[in-house]
């Protein structure tokens, strides 16, 4: 759908299964769950 998301740097990321989850918190705007999900994809 022409989605595009970007990391804190401003790179771009794929929307895969993987980041699945990080469109649907985005969408709802869950920082919560921004912030628990992109910490696991950092590291």
């Amino acid at each position: 759908m022409g989605i595009r998301l970007f990391d804190i740097y401003g790179e771009p990321l794929p929307v895969s299964d993987v980041n699945r989850e990080l469109v649907t918190a985005l969408k709802r705007q869950d920082i919560n769950t921004q912030r628990y999900i992109l910490s696991h994809l950092q590291g």
